[in-house]
């Protein structure tokens, strides 16, 4: 069980840190709160940047490219926040999401 734990705990590390240089690199689009502890953290569309239609053709092209992240309805929210999940993921599929929310970014 250590073993396996501490193999969790690096992958979610790993994680963390292409999520973080993710974030880095689109800030212009989004920005976010960085989890202290999980392997989940929440996301924002930048209000200056995507008016609500826009957010709307957000979503259409992320359903369009098969990538799935939790619109921020489903958290008590709105459309302009998405919970992305990079613990269980592997790493091919976690930049593989990315890449596919970077280009629904530059869609819009």
């Amino acid at each position: 069980a250590p073993e396996i734990l501490k193999q969790q705990r690096q992958h979610m590390t790993t994680g963390l840190q292409w999520v973080e240089q993710w974030v880095e690199s689109e800030r212009e689009f989004v920005d976010w709160v960085r989890p202290d502890a999980g392997a989940l953290c929440c996301m924002r569309l930048n209000r200056n940047r995507f008016d609500a239609d826009q957010v709307t053709a957000f979503w259409q092209h992320l359903a369009e490219a098969d990538t799935f992240v939790r619109p921020g309805l489903m958290f008590g929210s709105d459309n302009r926040h998405f919970r992305l999940g990079f613990g269980s993921l592997l790493f091919d599929q976690l930049q593989e999401g990315l890449s596919n929310i970077s280009r629904a970014l530059r869609k819009i």
